[in-house]
């Protein structure tokens, strides 16, 4: 078998030899010079230094994107992280006349503590902060003074 080829059958290769072009770049104008296929954007000739200040520039750009949503949410998060650390605000609600009127009288107008009748005030047997309510079974007559070094405590008397 003769393994000798023609090499007028075969197809010939022609190798496509690129010469450099000189252009000016369409953004800056300095001159550049590559081979035909430049990097383009719409038909545009650029430098490489203006391809690398339009990278750096978009780049840039989606990074303070980037960085004030980090912001924002991490704000957010911080806000709500202290929410849930601060305490339920108490609101005090009134008692109304009727109801103290009972309390007064039950107790004979004078503080449980002490007997004494003047600067009377009603006190919370358990306290609202800690789940009391407002109601006869919950509330006694006690001085200013009495009251005042209670404070929140829940005081249980041997009769509760």
């Amino acid at each position: 078998m003769n393994m000798t080829t023609n090499l007028a059958h075969e197809q010939q290769r022609t190798q496509v030899v690129q010469e450099h072009s000189i252009f000016n770049c369409d953004l800056c104008r300095n001159e550049i010079s590559f081979a035909p296929h430049p990097f383009g954007v719409n038909e545009k000739k650029l430098c490489l230094d203006c391809v690398r200040q339009i990278a750096f520039g978009y780049l840039n750009h989606i990074d303070q994107i980037f960085q004030s949503d980090y912001t924002r949410k991490t704000h957010e998060a911080q806000l709500e992280y202290r929410d849930s650390l601060s305490p339920i605000q108490y609101t005090k609600k009134k008692i109304g006349q009727r109801l103290r009127m009972q309390v007064y009288e039950r107790d004979g107008f004078a503080c449980v503590t002490c007997g004494v009748q003047k600067n009377l005030s009603l006190d919370h047997i358990k306290p609202e902060v800690l789940g009391g309510e407002s109601t006869l079974e919950n509330l006694q007559t006690m001085c200013t003074s009495c009251n005042s070094s209670k404070g929140a405590r829940y005081v249980e008397t041997p009769d509760q």
